[in-house]
């Protein structure tokens, strides 16, 4: 197993509904149960794919950048964080493979409404607003 599958599999411990897309799968209440299980297992796999890897790697590099804060940064989920890592980096960063390297990094996470794939994160908004791609 390579290091990196294994960094996804204790991430995915402390957070066992992430995927590619985020927490859980796209419309999951409009999926049946085998739909959704298997939409589930396959954006899950995704996670440890070459693709994945490669922002996985960029979003950490990107987080390196930014600050913790004692409380959750409620201006930015983790959808419109994934933005700026975009901007910041040049190239797609996935929802789930953005929230993947905060939780890896070392940040907090909430879950943004029982239903949504976001989280919020402790990232300080001042440390954003100063990032230089």
């Amino acid at each position: 197993m390579s290091i990196y599958a294994e960094t996804i599999d204790s991430v995915v411990a402390k957070e066992p509904t992430l995927t590619a897309f985020g927490l859980g799968v796209f419309d999951q209440s409009r999926l049946t149960g085998p739909e959704r299980k298997k939409k589930f297992d396959d954006d899950r796999a995704e996670m440890y794919g070459s693709e994945c890897e490669q922002q996985f790697m960029q979003a950490c590099r990107f987080l390196a950048e930014v600050a913790p804060i004692a409380t959750f940064n409620s201006r930015r989920t983790s959808y419109g964080l994934k933005h700026v890592c975009e901007r910041w980096a040049g190239r797609y960063i996935s929802n789930g493979m953005l929230i993947a390297a905060a939780i890896h990094s070392g940040f907090k996470w909430r879950k943004v409404n029982w239903d949504s794939p976001n989280v919020v994160f402790n990232i300080s908004e001042r440390s954003l607003k100063t990032l230089r791609p």
